[in-house]
């Protein structure tokens, strides 16, 4: 004898009995409420189109006025305190913010205040360092001077001991009476 299986009202049936009972109709639920029968995936596609049809039950019953002004007395009471509470968080950010701004601001002007020191005392020293480089320069120059000067003179300095060392010959007149180089001041 072949099985009839279930059908979708035997599903509803066993739903709202178990509903009626306080408890969740669950695919299992449903099973044991209908003798063991059925397999779960056709108990599992008409207790889908149960949850529907009874969802749409509960979306189609009118709410009492005198509920709705009880809920919306008691929605506006939330939405008050949440309101409230909300622009109590809103005015401690923005003073926290405003003091936070207002640290960063006093920290950039003492950042700024010492980058402008730093930069006058490095165009100082950099105006120190260039003007002792020039004169560094023009020690060079008064050097290379004297070392030529002294070059000079050492020269005429052999000339005169040559002269010295050999007095029995004759002295050309040019080494006996060298030019003399004039000192620079």
């Amino acid at each position: 004898m072949a099985r009839t299986g279930i059908k979708k009202s035997d599903v509803f049936n066993a739903a709202e009995a178990i509903r009626a009972r306080g408890t969740e109709p669950t695919m299992t639920a449903i099973r044991v409420e209908l003798g063991s029968t059925g397999s779960l995936s056709t108990i599992s596609q008409h207790l889908s189109a149960w949850r529907e049809e009874t969802a749409e039950k509960v979306q189609q019953h009118e709410i009492p006025e005198e509920v709705q002004n009880k809920m919306l007395e008691a929605l506006t009471v939330v939405w008050g305190i949440a309101s409230s509470q909300a622009q109590q968080d809103i005015k401690a950010i923005k003073q926290e913010y405003s003091d936070k701004l207002k640290h960063f601001e006093t920290d950039r002007r003492e950042l700024e205040k010492v980058a402008i020191k730093q930069e006058q005392e490095g165009d100082k020293n950099l105006k120190t360092l260039e003007s002792t480089f020039a004169a560094l320069e023009k020690e060079r120059e008064k050097t290379r001077v004297l070392e030529l000067e002294l070059n000079e003179l050492r020269g005429q300095v052999k000339i005169y001991q040559q002269l010295v060392k050999q007095p029995d010959q004759k002295l050309d007149k040019k080494k006996a009476h060298p030019k003399p180089i004039k000192a620079s001041s």
